[in-house]
């Protein structure tokens, strides 16, 4: 499964949030049942080992699955970042919004 997010211009500074500007930044998310638990970084923060450890993505991932399931699954997470961090450009929404987009317990396989 994958999910693809936007950055945004909202937080520029003062009127480009009603301005807007189209920004051709995403963030993407692959990821899939696994044996094991694993986190994959690939662009922006890949070198932060704390986005590994303690991803909000993940987080608000497993308290969806768990209450959607009522059961617990590892999953391989794989992130291709291209919004830059702290810059103004929605990168904490993107992945906020991006977790909150799980799909149905059908859609990815159980």
């Amino acid at each position: 499964m994958q999910i693809s997010v936007p950055a945004t211009s909202a937080n520029l500074g003062p009127g480009f949030d009603t301005l807007g500007l189209a920004v051709s930044l995403r963030n993407r998310v692959e990821f899939k049942a696994s044996r094991f638990f694993s986190v994959a970084i690939k662009g922006e923060g890949e070198n932060n080992p704390r986005l590994k450890g303690n991803n909000l993505f993940v987080g608000i991932f497993n308290d969806h699955y768990k209450r959607l399931t009522r059961k617990t699954q590892n999953f391989k997470f794989t992130f291709y970042n291209q919004i830059p961090m702290s810059r103004g450009l929605g990168s904490s929404s993107a992945v906020i919004v991006s977790a909150d987009e799980l799909p149905s317990p059908r859609d990815i396989g159980i």
